[in-house]
């Protein structure tokens, strides 16, 4: 959890190609799986539901990444946590984007 304190949610980047390789070493690294363990261990904290949103934004932005995170049933844990914290707006907002991302079939073919 202390991985995603590192990250700043407030500070949106452009798509580059050094994100796009950052991401998909992510993605190699099954950083996924963390951000799910993250999600489901800390259902609590908004802070952590925030962060883990905002992950699954950025590393979703190529279609590998999406089709990989859908298989987890990433999805699943994106509501959930909307669920959970309807009162926070960062949950949703960051939860929406995620989704939004999710169901983009061309932002980039990769």
């Amino acid at each position: 959890c202390q991985w995603f304190t590192s990250l700043e949610p407030d500070h949106d980047f452009d798509i580059v190609e050094k994100h796009i390789e950052m991401r998909n070493k992510l993605i190699a690294s099954e950083v996924s799986l963390t951000i799910i363990a993250a999600m489901e261990n800390h259902r609590d904290s908004s802070r952590v539901q925030t962060f883990a949103c905002w992950t699954i934004w950025h590393i979703s932005r190529t279609w590998r990444n999406r089709q990989k995170l859908m298989a987890l049933g990433i999805a699943s844990h994106i509501l959930q946590s909307m669920d959970l914290h309807v009162m926070q707006p960062s949950v949703q907002k960051y939860a929406c984007m995620a989704v939004a991302t999710l169901a983009t079939s061309s932002i980039i073919a990769s």
